[in-house]
């Protein structure tokens, strides 16, 4: 006889929806940088139900102001700060998972630029938590997966003993003309989007 839900600690409900999770399709497309993405309703949209069905809640909040963060870069606005998540068991309060994670945004538009890190964080933490899967473009085995037949038998992995393993030491670093270190920043400058500093 399957166990009430009420019964269930906070980590057995965290499992049932887990293991129900189904993919998510990055079916929006952003024109301006193209790419697909999946959005924040997306995610809601699947798990309001399956919370509601287990008995449990989210609760998100921002860590006191002193962990804000906000800079002006080339004209955007860069907003980071920390956030705690906590998820309650409804059934049973005292039962609770709390978690923090970083939350960082960017636009000319300040207010944007939370609103920005507001979204991808809460997004993104609900899609690992509950891991729910996406049809990842940028996962580099993706082509090769889908390629292959799902019910194929998985090729035999060689045994490898650690003697059979070389000894391989890491070649140095060339040395690299200043020149040129300018020229590798500068692309890292285009395809990063901000680091923040620790040290402030």
């Amino acid at each position: 006889m399957a166990q009430n839900n009420k019964e269930l600690n906070i980590y057995q409900k965290l499992q049932n929806i887990q293991s129900r999770s189904t993919e998510v399709l990055k079916d929006n497309l952003n024109k301006f940088q193209n790419y697909n993405y999946y959005t924040e309703f997306q995610v809601l949209t699947f798990l309001k139900p399956l919370l509601k069905e287990q008995g449990l809640s989210i609760d998100f909040a921002d860590l006191p102001s002193e962990n804000y963060k906000v800079e002006l870069v080339d004209k955007n606005w860069i907003v980071q700060y920390w956030k705690q998540i906590t998820l309650t068991n409804v059934d049973k309060p005292e039962e609770k998972i709390i978690s923090k994670i970083f939350a960082l945004g960017s636009n000319q538009d300040i207010s944007k630029a939370k609103g920005c890190a507001e979204t991808y964080t809460v997004k993104y933490f609900l899609q690992k938590l509950f891991l729910v899967p996406t049809n990842d473009n940028l996962d580099p085995d993706r082509d090769q997966w889908t390629s292959k037949s799902r019910t194929e038998e998985p090729e035999e992995m060689e045994n490898i003993s650690p003697k059979s393993i070389p000894n391989v030491k890491p070649k140095p670093l060339l040395n690299t003309p200043d020149n040129k270190k300018d020229q590798l920043c500068s692309v890292c400058k285009k395809n990063l989007v901000y680091y923040p500093d620790s040290n402030k």
